[in-house]
C-alpha cells in the first residue's frame, strides 16, 4: 500500500480520535439549580470552589447532604456520596417551596414558606408546624428554638419564651443560629450579634463589625460575614472577628454561609453562585466528629446521636 495513503489515513485516524476526545472532556451535565461551569479559587491549603448551581438559600446536614433554594424557591438535593465521588452535579429536585430551609444539629431538616409557616421533614412528607416564624435552630439533643416575626426566642416544644431572655435592644432579632452545644446566638437587623453561653446572653458584636449573617458548625467554628462580603472567623479568647482567609486572596462576596460537616464552609455568592471550600487535592468527606450536647447541670457530653424527646 502507498506509504502517503497510509500517512495521510493515520493522520485522519488521529485527528477523529482527538476530536472524540475535546467533546467528550467537554460535555457537562445540566446545572440543578441552573449554574455556570465551577471556577476555583486557590487557598494555600485549601480552594473555593464554584459548585453548580445558583441559590436562594442553602442547609447541609450532620451527614453532608446539601439542600439548596433555587430562585423560584424550589428545593434541591445533592448526596453527600455524590460529593465524596465528586459527582457535585447530580442535583435532585425534592417537594415544596420555600423561602428558607435550615438543617439543624440533631439531624433535623426544617424550611419556612412564603407564608413565614415553619414546616419539619417527617419522613418523605412536610409537615406544617406553626406560623409566623422567621427561623430555627436546633441543639444535639433536640431541643428546637424558633424565632418569631417580632424576633422573640421560643422554646418550640415547651411552649414559652426561652429563658434568661436576651438583652432588650431597639434592633429586632433576624437570625438564630444554635452552636456545636446547642446554645443560642442572635444576630439583629443593625448587625449586631449576642450568644447565650449556657449561664449569661454576652455581646460578641456591634454594628461596627458590620455582620451580614452568621454560621455555626459542630465543631465549634463560628463564622460570619462581612459587609464586603468575604468570611470572618469568631475568635472568642479576645472575643474579636478576624479575617477567615489569612493569605491575601478574595472570593467572590458571599451573602449566605453555611458549615459542611468537614469543618469548612460552602457559601452563596451575591451573584446566587454556590461556592464550596475544599482541601486542595481532596475530595470532601464529613468529619467523623459528634456536635456535644449541653446538659441542664452545665456539664458537656458527648452523644452518639439525636435523643428523642
Amino acid at each position: 500500500m502507498d506509504r502517503c495513503f497510509l500517512a495521510h489515513l493515520m493522520r485522519w485516524l488521529l485527528l477523529v480520535i482527538a476530536a472524540a476526545t475535546g467533546l467528550s472532556s467537554s460535555a457537562q451535565t445540566d446545572p440543578r439549580p441552573v449554574g455556570n461551569p465551577a471556577s476555583v479559587v486557590a487557598n494555600s491549603a485549601t480552594r473555593w470552589v464554584a459548585v453548580r448551581g445558583q441559590a436562594a438559600d442553602l442547609a447541609i446536614t450532620p451527614g453532608g447532604d446539601v439542600y439548596a433554594l433555587d430562585p423560584d424557591g424550589r428545593l434541591w438535593r445533592l448526596a453527600a456520596q455524590n460529593i465524596q465521588d465528586g459527582t457535585a452535579e447530580n442535583w435532585l429536585t425534592q417537594p415544596g417551596r420555600f423561602k428558607r430551609v435550615r438543617a439543624t444539629h440533631d439531624g433535623g431538616l426544617w424550611a419556612i414558606d412564603p407564608s413565614d409557616v415553619l414546616y419539619q421533614l417527617r419522613g418523605s412528607v412536610w409537615s406544617p408546624v406553626v406560623e409566623r416564624i422567621k427561623d430555627v435552630a436546633a441543639s444535639p439533643d433536640g431541643q428546637i428554638l424558633v424565632l418569631n416575626a417580632r424576633g422573640d426566642l421560643f422554646d418550640l416544644y415547651a411552649g414559652k419564651p426561652f429563658e434568661p431572655l436576651p438583652p432588650a435592644s431597639g434592633s429586632a432579632s433576624e437570625r438564630l443560629v444554635a452552636d456545636a452545644h446547642g446554645l443560642p446566638w442572635l444576630q439583629r437587623l443593625d448587625g449586631s450579634v449576642v450568644r447565650f453561653d449556657g449561664t449569661a446572653w454576652q455581646a460578641v458584636a456591634g454594628a461596627a463589625n458590620n455582620l451580614v449573617t452568621l454560621t455555626a458548625g459542630n465543631d465549634g467554628t463560628i463564622l460570619g460575614i462581612g459587609l464586603d462580603g468575604q468570611v470572618v472567623r469568631y475568635m472568642p479568647q479576645g472575643n474579636i472577628w478576624q479575617p477567615y482567609i489569612t493569605d491575601g486572596r478574595v472570593i467572590p462576596p458571599l451573602r449566605h454561609l453555611v458549615m459542611h460537616p468537614s469543618g469548612m464552609p460552602w457559601g452563596i455568592a451575591r451573584s446566587g453562585e454556590l461556592l464550596a471550600e475544599r482541601v486542595v487535592g481532596s475530595p470532601q468527606k464529613a468529619a467523623p466528629s459528634t456536635p456535644a450536647a449541653f446538659t441542664k447541670l452545665l456539664t458537656w457530653k458527648v452523644v452518639g446521636g439525636p435523643s428523642k424527646r
